[in-house]
């Protein structure tokens, strides 16, 4: 429908595949059929490996190298990631989990963030970024053996999208979940819904074999 963008993302590397592979061809064809967006995903580690220390030349230019194949890009920082954190060497205890007596709604901690925003958010801006999400898939952890992160991560969004919205109140700051979360009203859907603009949640028409469900089968999902 006008007003709606159709778009996709790479499993593994979100990267846009390079130029002269398979991959590529098929993303070409894509967008010469409509494809319109592609959804970008960065580990906080890779745009800032130590404190202070940015690398933004790669970031930036995988966002220019979208617009120039008119491609929108939706940018998720995998802060959660599913199960686990992809945090900076300081902040994690390098299995997934939180360093001993780091919690995400520590001021230090939204405040390193904060400075990273301050950073990105011009580049955001400046190459269409219609959507900034903070995790990927994060109820997987946060419904299950580690709700007790819940309320610091919710804080941590939050916190996020107040720093952003001061540079850029128009940019839709938010998080993805999954589909199940989002059918089941899950009590992390519900605290993060209030503190971020939109959800995004990713929707997988598969079976537990991994084969494709009957197309009849989708549609009240997204009822």
């Amino acid at each position: 429908a006008p007003g709606f963008t159709l778009g996709t993302t790479f499993y593994g590397s979100a990267d846009p595949p390079p130029t002269g592979t398979p991959e590529r061809a098929l993303l070409d064809s894509m967008i010469t059929r409509g494809l319109g967006g592609f959804t970008y995903y960065v580990d906080w580690p890779d745009l800032e490996p130590s404190p202070g220390r940015y690398t933004l030349g790669a970031f930036e230019a995988t966002l220019a190298a979208l617009r120039t194949l008119g491609v929108q890009p939706m940018v998720n920082l995998t802060v959660g990631d599913i199960d686990a954190y992809n945090l900076p060497p300081a902040l994690s205890d390098g299995a997934g989990g939180l360093a001993e007596g780091v919690a995400l709604d520590d001021p230090a901690v939204l405040d390193r963030f904060g400075r990273l925003l301050d950073r990105i958010v011009p580049i955001l801006l400046a190459h269409d970024v219609f959507f900034l999400g903070v995790g990927n898939e994060v109820d997987d952890r946060l419904d299950g053996d580690f709700a007790s992160e819940r309320d610091a991560y919710v804080r941590f969004v939050e916190a996020a999208r107040e720093r952003v919205h001061t540079e850029a109140p128009r940019l839709t700051v938010g998080v993805t979940l999954t589909g199940t979360a989002v059918r089941a009203r899950s009590s992390t859907f519900r605290a993060l819904r209030r503190v971020s603009d939109a959800i995004a949640f990713n929707h997988a028409p598969i079976q537990p074999d991994f084969f494709v469900r009957d197309r009849e089968a989708v549609q009240p999902d997204f009822r």
